[in-house]
């Protein structure tokens, strides 16, 4: 990890849709989504967003800021592929899993300037952030876990 490099961490419970987001082992922010529910709500530094998705089936998702109520993003997922496209203020970035299993995944710029790469270890994982960007950096947690619970549900013939 470089110098300008920053680390995050962040558990769940085995069965939780509440994730916590630790910096130095102090909680700063969370992510609580339910498979089922087509809304999830994301907090990081005192900032926190919705994740609105079209329905519960559906892969594109509009990104508000709870605070003022604004539609300040989007996500489009590439179920099949490991991918998702994320526009945010007007700027687009790329969600890529770097294995088959999706436990390494990288979130990039369209000059491919990685902004974080995640870890994941079944409930807990790692968050190195190099270009820190509150919102981004748990759009690309939110991602992971999204793109698991569609797999899952693939897996048992419900998608």
């Amino acid at each position: 990890m470089n110098a300008e490099e920053q680390q995050l961490t962040w558990k769940s419970g085995t069965f939780s849709h509440k994730i916590k987001v630790y910096e130095d082992n102090n909680l700063i922010g969370s992510l609580d989504m339910s498979m089922m529910s087509k809304n999830s709500k994301v907090t990081l530094y005192n900032n926190s967003f919705c994740i609105e998705n079209k329905s519960i089936w559906n892969s594109d998702s509009r990104i508000v800021d709870l605070n003022t109520n604004d539609v300040i993003g989007e996500m489009i997922y590439t179920k099949l592929l490991g991918k998702a496209k994320i526009t945010l203020d007007g700027k687009s970035y790329k969600w890529k899993s770097k294995d088959i299993y999706t436990s390494k995944w990288d979130l990039i710029d369209d000059h491919e300037r990685v902004y974080a790469s995640y870890h994941s270890a079944q409930t807990s994982g790692r968050i190195n952030i190099t270009t820190p960007h509150p919102t981004l950096i748990l759009i690309g947690l939110y991602s992971y876990v999204y793109m698991n619970q569609v797999s899952m549900l693939s897996a048992a013939g419900i998608v």
